[in-house]
């Protein structure tokens, strides 16, 4: 099975073709521009360097949050384009979720965090059972300090909001905090496809038409419109 996967929900704009479980291409960008500036040129680069077309293309996969209200429109909104234009499958993938994937076998929890701005994070504890990773109650945004208080046990604690609360979470959990190393900290393309392949696999799609970004909160231009 062929699969194109692409995240917009952070900072950083990830395109990955995975072929039969194996990654033949996967590029990131994390210059900070809008993410509708760089993507399709991605997708483009990404289909030549494999060595595919879009036709060759079996299922579409995109991270539908949390994160970035615009990132999160703009990549829902590319993926649906290319599903409606080629007539094939899509799934949204829990970018936290995604997050987590890069702790693969982790004995202990693992605490996905982006960066949710108004000093806040949006986050989800996972675990590994029998190579599969679950989620442990549901992704949430809220204040560092109240995810941190949360978690009892030792924890890995992965994501852009895990570097930006780092000192917060030293301080709080000592040595029963494990912060992944540089480099693992972005969401991967590759991932979304990787850690729900056996979804994929047995078929189950998002219907195009209720596909929508997942994020936690409402926009700002939403809050004051209802007086939030």
């Amino acid at each position: 099975m062929n699969v194109l996967a692409l995240d917009t929900a952070s900072h950083v704009c990830s395109v990955a073709v995975v072929v039969d479980r194996a990654v033949r291409v996967e590029i990131a960008l994390g210059t900070g521009q809008t993410h509708s500036r760089s993507l399709l040129q991605l997708v483009a680069a990404a289909m030549d360097l494999a060595g595919l077309d879009l036709g060759a293309i079996d299922a579409w996969v995109v991270g539908r949050g949390p994160g970035s209200f615009t990132g999160l429109r703009i990549g829902l909104s590319t993926i649906k384009g290319l599903a409606l234009a080629t007539g094939k499958p899509v799934a949204g993938v829990s970018s936290l979720k995604a997050l987590a994937y890069a702790a693969f076998g982790s004995p202990t929890r693992i605490c996905s965090m982006l960066d949710a701005r108004k000093k806040e994070i949006y986050w989800a504890l996972y675990h590994w059972q029998e190579d599969r990773l679950h989620c442990v109650g549901s992704e949430m945004v809220t204040s560092p300090d109240h995810a941190i208080d949360r978690i009892a046990e030792p924890c890995l604690f992965i994501g852009p909001g895990a570097v930006l609360y780092r000192d917060r979470i030293l301080a709080s959990r000592g040595s029963a905090a494990v912060l992944v190393p540089a480099g693992l900290n972005d969401i991967r393309a590759s991932a979304l496809a990787l850690v729900d392949w056996q979804r994929l696999e047995q078929g189950h799609w998002d219907p195009l038409d209720t596909l929508a970004p997942h994020y936690l909160r409402r926009a700002d231009a939403q809050l004051k419109v209802h007086g939030g």
